[in-house]
């Protein structure tokens, strides 16, 4: 993907006028100053320079008459997945005629068009959203049962976003459970940290769950899985609630119940945001107020924390993690990667110990019906 990984920035314009190409290279100055994670190929104005660029990028038509430079280096290597265009020069019908071609062979880039200020800001989670492929997702364990319409089609999130899956039996878990030891560090931490209202007998098991997940997602170099968690508490007596917890803070995605649309979701926020996710249920709609629920928080929220039971089971370690507040967004990838849901919101309350939900819990003030985002998701 070029030097150090990074993907490329180039700004295309026509050699006709010395004028435009002056005020060309000003354009991709401005633009450049302000982009993060890209190699900067600088100002192409040639079919030499052009068929230099290789690998993806992003691309700046910023004159008229570039069509052809942007076919010569895609047609040499270049694969610019953002086509960026301004409001002058014959910028943007450069961009659509270009665009045109590009589909006609196979690629089909997003369109930026704007200033300089908002060409940048559109263009800079492109690093990010390369750097997911080649990245390893698990599914340890089947999907539950439950879940009938959060299933992944792998062939087209594959082609989509360059993941790869991984089947990983369960028995392999319960197998490295047996042999886990105790990360006495995590278990004084928790006993500082957290309110503590389960048995100790009851953390070793959860952070031997915790142990024992390491050891898979080490074994199969995974960065991100999705765990069938209901079945932990019949044969282990146990939950995977604050394993899941402890690795979403770390950095590491973790989603439960094998819903394989939730753990991409989450992977791709994590990668793009650099915060960690929550994988919660939508669980009551309160006027303007969604209430969110689920026992796997991350502890890395920072807000108070509660150890108690799981919720549905009544046994092992279900995590309350008040959420310490501001704007949060919520989000949806369906089965195919084809579309994304999403709704920008404000905390309105965290950590409320509602009665008949899962422990933790996120009232989420939305500016419109909450019903218009739920009758958009593609799933729970």
């Amino acid at each position: 993907m070029g030097e150090n990984g990074k993907p490329l920035f180039a700004t295309l314009a026509s050699p006709l006028s010395q004028a435009a190409l002056d005020a060309a290279r000003r354009l991709h100055a401005r633009v450049s100053s302000r982009l993060q994670g890209f190699r900067d190929a600088g100002l192409i104005h040639s079919p030499e320079d052009a068929e230099k660029l290789e690998g993806p990028g992003a691309a700046l038509l910023a004159t008229g008459g570039t069509e052809r430079l942007l076919l010569d280096a895609f047609d040499t290597g270049f694969k610019p997945y953002l086509l960026a265009a301004h409001p002058g020069m014959n910028s943007l019908p450069a961009l659509l005629e270009a665009r045109a071609a590009l589909a006609s062979r196979g690629l089909r880039p997003l369109t930026v068009y704007g200033g300089a200020e908002a060409i940048a800001e559109r263009l800079n989670p492109l690093p990010a959203a390369l750097a997911l492929r080649g990245s390893r997702l698990g599914f340890i364990g089947e999907p539950s049962p439950w879940l009938v319409a959060s299933s992944l089609d792998r062939r087209a999130v594959a082609a989509r976003l360059g993941l790869g899956f991984v089947d990983v039996p369960l028995e392999e878990l319960y197998s490295a459970y047996g042999e886990a030891g105790v990360p006495r560090t995590l278990l004084h931490m928790l006993e500082e940290r957290c309110v503590v209202e389960r048995p100790p007998g009851e953390l070793v098991k959860a952070l031997r769950v915790y142990a024992a997940l390491r050891v898979l997602v080490e074994r199969y170099g995974l960065d991100a899985f999705t765990l069938r968690c209901f079945d932990l508490i019949g044969r282990l007596g146990t939950t995977g609630c604050l394993a899941l917890s402890l690795l979403n803070s770390e950095g590491l995605v973790a989603g439960c119940e094998g819903d394989g649309q939730s753990m991409l979701t989450m992977f791709v926020a994590r990668r793009v945001a650099g915060a960690a996710a929550w994988m919660a249920n939508p669980a009551r709609v309160e006027g303007g107020e969604l209430v969110l629920a689920h026992c796997t928080a991350p502890l890395a929220w920072g807000g108070r924390c509660r150890l108690t039971t799981h919720f549905e089971s009544g046994a092992g370690v279900g995590v309350d993690v008040a959420h310490p507040g501001g704007e949060v967004v919520l989000a949806r990838i369906d089965g195919a990667a084809s579309r994304l849901v999403l709704a920008r919101g404000i905390v309105a309350g965290s950590g409320m110990g509602l009665p008949g939900l899962c422990r933790s819990q996120v009232r989420v003030r939305l500016p419109g019906d909450p019903w218009r985002l739920l009758d958009e998701l593609p799933g729970n």
